[in-house]
């Protein structure tokens, strides 16, 4: 168990799974899953997996990363955009489908219409087939008995509560509608169904659009949308369960829970308080800390001066015959304090890592003292993991990730929620989300929630402490913007360069970047040590032989340059240098062995502190060299990105080749940080 947990290195990133025996492909002829980068990857649009209808996201539904749209229930919606009539079977003439769709209701309203054109909505044939209606989910299709058009519909025979994930969905075999609720049959009804292809327009699918021929609401709907599959065919049954026992380890267990924050959902976390995801409204407000990005959001709780998140008023009792708490979070090494992670009220800890030593345990208020799981966090220290605990009014059971680790005989029943992240001088670290259940929850349960979520928070792909600038391939989404992963800011790209799944590539004439400055973030005024990492593949015909791959220098005349990497074609050198406007400020490091046509990462590090500046290839040092006598260096030009900013602000000496990872670091990387993200993307780059 252990070692499982030891050798832990971070998820992979999603890909498009199809299991065998799981999940059905045949007669699939639409699937949407947002949690998929390849279907969705936060642009307006949504990527149809089967290649037949993308979609438009419409009034600007709000996108979390943990694998969802949210969809205001104001004006949101999300439309096809291809008619899918070719794709019934036969075409245009069927009445055979089946649809399905992961959902988080959070009000009343339309889940699922059925359109004649795309836009404008409503204006051709349309009606509503999924909807909720109060408090009732209610399914049916489009009859003509007689000449004149209804919906024949039923009420699920399931429950579907407010704020709960479910998957929801009907089909039709010709005769019979059958409807289902997470992969269980919700009811059945004879119907004639007309078919679409009846009316001379096509077949759209709203998700969450108003709709006037509806079943007793018709309104847009308040909710989280997840996945959307549609058939031409009709599913079994055991299909229908097949697909929902495969997609519902996208989605976190969300049954008996109290209390969901969340940093990487937008509605719960913009700025300000922190809001209860649950429907129970139990807020959190953040106490001398804010949010920290790595790619993905968390909550800093890293310092002693009371860095936690605190529920507004009087929070849940935790129940008696059990709870459930659930956090992704990375504890800090540190334990010069205790690191509490829960704290419930009076002053019972449900998880803690006791003080002087890694031991993860309970605090009992009562005895007041420590109790033991038997569970050492040193191997986790500074990793993101699952952190969770099983508690009554006499044990807890704690988990990482999916595994049980240990346990003790007290439990924190009968409390009241208070904090996480930290309390009293107690920080734990990093906490991206915190889970409260009124049950305990099975291991199972305990697997789905990380299986949710394991491919957002990201552990071993390159150092993220100090980071403030991250460019990234996979931020290179257009030929004008080039977004950091950090949040802070956007690089504007001109001339148009080309990009791929490797970074941008620049023509050495008029393509080329740039990041603005940035107090802390790209100016390091306010710091001693700063680290700047550049990956980059040159092409042969450098302009004159030499070319600036990154550089922040003379804009606004200020002569002077914190960093420069400068590519050198003819001796096959990179020169990395620092210059502080005087005769004496000059040092650089040249890098030997750069050829044409090849990917490399450079690393430059001006540690102000010990007066030693360090460059790196490949994750092995090049060369060292003393500042002494270089004063603190900085200025407000603009970085140049493949390119020079000569005083007046124009481009020079550009560079032909591709650029493909920027990363910038307010602090001094060690050698092993260097190497540590050399490794993670090496093999991107073929190195």
């Amino acid at each position: 168990m252990l070692s499982r947990l030891s050798s832990f290195a971070g998820p992979l990133s999603p890909t498009f799974r199809i299991p065998v025996g799981g999940f059905t492909s045949d007669g699939l002829i639409l699937r949407y899953v947002i949690g998929n980068t390849n279907s969705y990857s936060g642009t307006s649009s949504v990527i149809d997996l089967v290649g037949n209808s993308n979609a438009t996201l419409v009034n600007g539904p709000t996108y979390s990363i943990n694998g969802y749209l949210n969809l205001d229930g104001l004006n949101d919606y999300v439309m096809t955009n291809t008619s899918l009539n070719s794709k019934l079977s036969p075409a245009t003439s069927s009445i055979v489908i089946s649809y399905f769709t992961w959902i988080y209701p959070q009000d009343n309203g339309v889940i699922i219409s059925e359109q004649g054109v795309s836009a404008p909505l409503n204006t051709s044939w349309h009606y509503s087939p999924i909807e909720m209606v109060s408090g009732t989910l209610k399914f049916g299709l489009w009859i003509e008995p007689g000449g004149v058009g209804s919906i024949s519909n039923l009420n699920s025979s399931i429950d579907v509560p407010l704020n709960n994930w479910h998957y929801v969905g009907l089909t039709y075999d010709g005769t019979t509608m059958r409807t289902y609720v997470n992969g269980q049959s919700a009811g059945a009804k004879l119907i004639s169904r007309v078919a679409p292809g009846t009316y001379s327009n096509g077949l759209y699918y709203g998700i969450g659009s108003t709709d006037g021929t509806n079943m007793g609401d018709g309104t847009y709907a308040k909710m989280k949308f997840g996945d959307f599959h549609v058939y031409n065919t009709a599913l079994s049954q055991q299909q229908v369960l097949n697909n929902y026992n495969y997609t519902k380890s996208n989605y976190i267990y969300t049954g008996s829970m109290s209390i969901w924050i969340d940093a990487n959902d937008p509605e719960s976390f913009s700025g300000g308080s922190v809001n209860d995801l649950s429907g129970n409204n139990y807020t959190h407000t953040l106490s001398s800390t804010s949010s920290t990005i790595f790619g993905f959001k968390s909550f800093n709780c890293t310092s002693v001066s009371n860095n936690y998140l605190r529920v507004n008023g009087t929070g849940p009792t935790l129940s008696t015959s059990g709870y459930t708490y659930v956090a992704w979070a990375r504890i800090i090494s540190s334990s010069a304090t205790y690191r509490t992670l829960y704290r419930s009220a009076p002053n019972d800890h449900s998880l803690l890592v006791d003080v002087g030593n890694d031991n993860l345990g309970f605090w009992d208020n009562n005895t007041n003292s420590f109790k033991y799981s038997g569970y050492d966090v040193t191997s986790i220290e500074e990793k993101w993991v699952q952190y969770s605990v099983v508690g009554d009014s006499s044990s807890s059971i704690f988990y990482i990730n999916d595994v049980q680790v240990g346990s003790t005989s007290f439990g924190a029943s009968g409390n009241k929620h208070d904090y996480f992240g930290g309390i009293y001088g107690q920080p734990f670290g990093y906490v991206g989300n915190m889970m409260l259940y009124n049950k305990k929850l099975t291991i199972d349960q305990i697997k789905q929630n990380y299986d949710a979520l394991k491919n957002v928070y990201k552990n071993g792909d390159f150092v993220i402490d100090n980071i403030k600038t991250s460019l990234l391939p996979s931020n290179a989404t257009s030929n004008t913007t080039w977004s950091t992963s950090t949040g802070t800011f956007s690089a504007t790209m001109a001339g148009s360069p080309s990009y791929n799944s490797l970074g941008y590539t620049f023509n050495g004439t008029n393509q080329y970047g740039r990041i603005p400055s940035s107090t802390g973030i790209t100016d390091f005024t306010n710091t001693d040590t700063y680290t700047i990492e550049v990956w980059f593949n040159p092409s042969t015909g450098q302009a004159g032989g030499e070319a600036e791959i990154l550089e922040k220098w003379n804009q606004f005349n200020q002569s002077r340059y914190p960093y420069v990497f400068r590519y050198l074609q003819n001796t096959n050198l990179v020169n990395v240098a620092v210059y502080d406007g005087t005769s004496p400020g000059y040092r650089n490091i040249e890098v030997p062995s750069i050829t044409a046509n090849n990917w490399y990462q450079v690393v430059g590090v001006f540690n102000f502190t010990t007066d030693v500046m360090s460059v790196y290839k490949n994750g092995s040092l090049s060369g060292t060299a003393s500042l002494v006598g270089v004063g603190q260096v900085s200025n407000t030009s603009s970085v140049g990105i493949a390119h020079r900013i000569n005083p007046s602000g124009a481009a020079e000496i550009m560079f032909k080749g591709s650029i493909g990872i920027i990363r910038m670091y307010n602090s001094a990387l060690s050698a092993s940080d260097v190497s540590k993200n050399f490794e993670s993307n090496r093999v991107t780059y073929g190195i």
